[in-house]
């Protein structure tokens, strides 16, 4: 796990209690926004599947 000044582990840590979300989504989703709104994630690259979800179905 990395460490974040405690101040923004107690940012994200409400706002991971208010989105229902575990802190890991709760990072992923304000990096992808972020990345997306500063253009180094293009739209396309948003949806992204994890290397657990990955199978012969979904191998592009």
């Amino acid at each position: 796990m990395h460490h974040l000044p405690i101040p923004i582990e107690e940012a994200l840590s409400r706002y991971a209690v208010a989105e229902g979300l575990s802190r890991e989504e709760a990072m992923e989703r304000i990096l992808r926004n972020w990345l997306t709104n500063h253009g180094f994630l293009h739209a396309e690259q948003t949806e992204i599947q994890h290397p657990e979800d990955l199978n012969a179905s979904n191998d592009d």
